[in-house]
C-alpha cells in the first residue's frame, strides 16, 4: 500500500480550478515537476517554492521544470500567480538547536503523545483546498494524519476536500506516488511521464557508474554508510538502501554481512 485516500465523497474539479494544499516538501516538488504549481495553495513552512520572477540560474527550483517539460510547455495555465500560504507551524526552530537537543525534543514530543507539528487554522481556510496531499509514514515528519483529517472536517465545507496519504517504503513506491498525485489531480499522463523520465535518468545514472568502473562484483563493492542524523546516528531506511545500491556501485550498511 502507497498511498490512502479519505474524504471520497469529495468531488475534484477540472485541474485547472483545482485548489492543492501540499503539507510535505516532496508532494510539493512533485506537483511543481507535474506542472501543477499554479494550482498549489498552501505548503509547509519547510517547503521552498519558485516566483514568477525566479529566473536566475542558480534557482533551485530550475531542475524541476526540466522533468515534465512538455506536459509544461503545452498547458499555458502552468504559470505561477503568487506564492501560496503557509499551512503547517513547527514547535521545533532546527536553527537554534543542536542535532542531540532535537533528537532530545522529538523522543519527548513521542513520549508525551505531542505532535510536532500543527496545522495554521486560519491558513487552511484561507487556502480552500480541494485536495491535500500529506503522509502517515513518519511520525516526526509531518503533521499527524489524524490531526489532517479533523481539521478537514472541522474547517472545511462538508465533502468539499479529499486527503491523499502518500506512505512509499522503496524508491519503486516512490514514483508510484508521481501517478497517484497525478491521477488525484485530473492529469494522469503527467503522472505516467514524470515516471518514466524518472527511470530513464536512473538508467543513465547506471550505465555512467558501470562505465566509470566504479560498479564491480557483488563481494568487491565499496561499503557506504549513509547517515539521515549524525547526533545520534541514524541510517536511511525506506528508499535510500535502493538508491545507493542500484546506482552508486557501493553497498549500504544494512547490507553489510
Amino acid at each position: 500500500k502507497t498511498s490512502t485516500m479519505t474524504s471520497s465523497k469529495a468531488s475534484i474539479k477540472s485541474f485547472k480550478d483545482l485548489r492543492i494544499a501540499s503539507l510535505l516538501p516532496s508532494t510539493t516538488d512533485i506537483c511543481i515537476a507535474l506542472g501543477l504549481q499554479s494550482n498549489v495553495v498552501g505548503i509547509t513552512h519547510e517547503c521552498d517554492f519558485p516566483l514568477p520572477d525566479d529566473s536566475s540560474k542558480s534557482s533551485p527550483f530550475k531542475h524541476h521544470f526540466v522533468i515534465c517539460q512538455a506536459a509544461i510547455q503545452n498547458d499555458p495555465a502552468a504559470t505561477i500567480a503568487k506564492k501560496p500560504l503557509t499551512l503547517t507551524v513547527s514547535h521545533i526552530d532546527p536553527s537554534k538547536a543542536t542535532q542531540a537537543e532535537i533528537d532530545l525534543a522529538v523522543k519527548t514530543s513521542l513520549h508525551d503523545g505531542l505532535s510536532l507539528y500543527n496545522l495554521n487554522d486560519d491558513a487552511l481556510s484561507q487556502a480552500q483546498p480541494d485536495i491535500i496531499l500529506t503522509q502517515s509514514l513518519c511520525e516526526v515528519c509531518a503533521v499527524a494524519k489524524d490531526e489532517v483529517d479533523d481539521k478537514v472536517s472541522c474547517r472545511l465545507p462538508p465533502n468539499q476536500c479529499q486527503v491523499l496519504s502518500l506512505e512509499p517504503e522503496s524508491l519503486e513506491e516512490v514514483t508510484e506516488t508521481f501517478v497517484r498525485i497525478a491521477d488525484a489531480c485530473g492529469v494522469p499522463e503527467r503522472g505516467e511521464e514524470l515516471r518514466r523520465s524518472f527511470w530513464e535518468g536512473a538508467e543513465r545514472v547506471l550505465l555512467a557508474t558501470k562505465k566509470s568502473g566504479i560498479v564491480k562484483t557483488k563481494e568487491a563493492l565499496p561499503k557506504l554508510l549513509f547517515l539521515e542524523w549524525v547526533d545520534p546516528p541514524f541510517n536511511g531506511g525506506h528508499w535510500i538502501p535502493d538508491m545507493v545500491e542500484k546506482w552508486s556501485g557501493c553497498r549500504t550498511a544494512t547490507s553489510w554481512v
